[in-house]
């Protein structure tokens, strides 16, 4: 059964993955009424953890809380009748997990106790016993409660804890060196990283992924059953130093460590690892930035290319069912795409590609009616008309930019203090207003420039 729920885990398959959890958890009720002893007991709350995660999984936080709060009971009875290494490893992981979950639910202070009393014990394992497996499971708790530290905003905390991780995973990593040390101190270093980024602290956090950066290399050039796994931290380590690179002024680097991710996420997808839908959102992000870069550079080819093969992924998830989200994306990537074709003087291909982001906005307004969806719609509608005018067919240009100011009117009666909803009415105007004037009506683009500075003004 545990091989069930693994293989469920791997695919995301969170319906089965909880099934497979309850009927083991089941099991371990039963030898708990029948034998219990304390190798029952630990084992019964072994399985509320995995069932718990299941439920985590599943974005059912109060069903994972409440298995938590089970298994920590447990766990405090067996260290209080037995206070056993392995049973006091145990309760420092409850500890941390329950934290991480109520951290879901925004109960901050509570999570924030909870992983208190869990570094303290697990900080004593380490002293008393100084074993690797201790000094990791410590690294780990750091490490989540410095993402807890740096949601409160108490950033210099959060880097304080996050170094702590770093030294511990380092020294585990030094007397230990396997993969799963590897992966440890990946992990921290990835995490610290993120939060010297965040302190302004970017020559460190450079420094910092270069060395997570030859972790990974070194576990994803060794075969093994976790290569996917080494391969896509790999991958996302090349992103993160990319987006650090690339906010820091230097573009071409960046574009190559995105590069490399992108030869990766490639070839994952092309495996079909499950969960593929996932893999491809990863790889749908590198394309995205990739292209970003390009456009940026006056590589209006290479971004074509790469908008278009981000695009082809993203139709087939909103064919296979994709929500909001999916709509959303498809659009962005559209206009996106839109823009780039214009700088091309590809205006042809451009008008198709406005009339489709037109045509996916309106279905998007049909399946979901609300004031995002139809602001996204007046965009889309708005970036048709530019399409038109820029192929002077002025009397089209209008009649999208008629439609797109209707549909800013009736936002802006919805929300007619909200700024967003004046400055989306003064463009849809001034757009209008360069029809007139294009068409040589001087009277009505000026009647129409000035209702635009009107919506201008700040009241």
């Amino acid at each position: 059964m545990e091989g069930l729920l693994s293989l469920a885990t791997r695919r995301a398959d969170w319906p089965a993955a909880i099934g497979y959890a309850e009927r083991i958890l089941a099991n371990d009720r039963r030898a708990v009424e029948r034998f219990g002893t304390p190798q029952d007991m630990h084992d019964l709350a072994g399985s509320l953890r995995n069932l718990a995660t299941a439920y985590r999984d599943a974005d059912d936080l109060d069903a994972a809380a409440c298995c938590m709060h089970e298994c920590l009971s447990i766990r405090r009875e067996l260290v209080a009748t037995q206070p056993a290494p392995e049973y006091v490893r145990s309760l420092g992981a409850a500890l941390a997990f329950l934290a991480i979950v109520l951290s879901d639910q925004a109960r901050i202070d509570e999570a924030e106790a909870l992983f208190r009393e869990a570094i303290e014990l697990q900080r004593e394992m380490v002293v008393q016993h100084g074993l690797v497996v201790d000094q990791l499971q410590c690294a780990r708790i750091l490490g989540n409660y410095s993402a807890l530290l740096r949601r409160k905003g108490a950033l210099a905390d959060a880097m304080a804890m996050a170094r702590d991780g770093v030294v511990l995973s380092r020294e585990a990593h030094a007397k230990l060196d396997s993969l799963q040390s590897s992966r440890e101190l990946s992990k921290a270093l990835g995490s610290a990283a993120l939060l010297l980024r965040d302190g302004g602290e970017h020559g460190e956090a450079i420094a910092v992924l270069h060395e997570c950066l030859q972790l990974d290399g070194a576990r994803a050039g060794l075969d093994g059953p976790n290569l996917v796994v080494d391969r896509e931290q790999l991958s996302t380590t090349h992103y993160r130093l990319g987006r650090l690179l690339e906010s820091t002024g230097s573009p071409d680097e960046a574009a190559n460590h995105y590069r490399q991710c992108l030869e990766i996420d490639r070839d994952v997808v092309a495996k079909g690892v499950e969960p593929l839908r996932k893999r491809e959102q990863t790889l749908i992000g590198t394309l995205s930035r990739l292209a970003q870069l390009a456009e940026l550079n006056g590589g209006y080819e290479e971004a074509e290319r790469l908008l278009r093969e981000s695009l082809c992924i993203q139709q087939r998830h909103l064919a296979d069912g994709g929500g909001r989200d999916a709509y959303r994306d498809v659009g962005i990537t559209l206009g996106r795409l839109g823009d780039v074709l214009r700088s091309r003087n590809q205006l042809e291909q451009a008008r198709d590609v406005s009339l489709e982001c037109v045509r996916i906005a309106r279905q998007a307004c049909a399946a979901f009616d609300d004031p995002m969806m139809r602001r996204d719609l007046s965009i889309a509608l708005r970036e048709a008309g530019d399409v038109e005018l820029l192929r002077g067919r002025l009397d089209d240009a209008r009649m999208h930019y008629r439609e797109c100011l209707e549909m800013r009117q009736a936002l802006h009666r919805e929300a007619p203090d909200a700024q967003v909803a004046r400055r989306d009415m003064a463009v849809a105007l001034r757009k209008l207003a360069e029809v007139e004037r294009r068409s040589g009506d001087l009277d009505a683009a000026t009647v129409l420039m000035a209702e635009a500075a009107a919506y201008e003004e700040i009241e």
